[in-house]
């Protein structure tokens, strides 16, 4: 076997690894981020930016991302604790309000 012979048959072999690691992950399901939201699900912002957020993530990852929002506090109660429990990693995203951080964020607290 030569050299040559020898780097396309790795090569093959590699092309043929990429292909089906890429067909298993596409059969794999949609990652879903847990979203916390302390109000209700007729909360104004819901149809103004967390719907519009759902749709255009799915979009923009080819539906490989998804966004399960957890309603009325189901996730979390409450709105201040939203933070905390961010930070501790009981949800990927959170709904919360400047008031309840203003000493967190001292530049956002105007």
């Amino acid at each position: 076997m030569t050299k040559t012979s020898t780097f396309v048959n790795g090569l093959a072999a590699v092309a043929t690894l990429t292909a089906g690691l890429t067909v298993a992950q596409s059969a794999m399901a949609a990652e879903e981020l847990q979203m916390s939201y302390f109000v209700g699900q007729r909360h104004p912002m819901v149809k103004a930016v967390v719907v519009p957020l759902q749709e255009k993530l799915a979009e923009i990852s080819g539906g490989e991302l998804i966004i399960k929002v957890h309603f009325g506090g189901s996730l979390v109660k409450g709105g201040p604790p939203q933070y905390g429990a961010l930070l501790q990693g009981v949800s990927d995203m959170a709904f919360s309000l400047p008031g309840y951080l203003g000493p967190k964020f001292p530049f956002s607290n105007a």
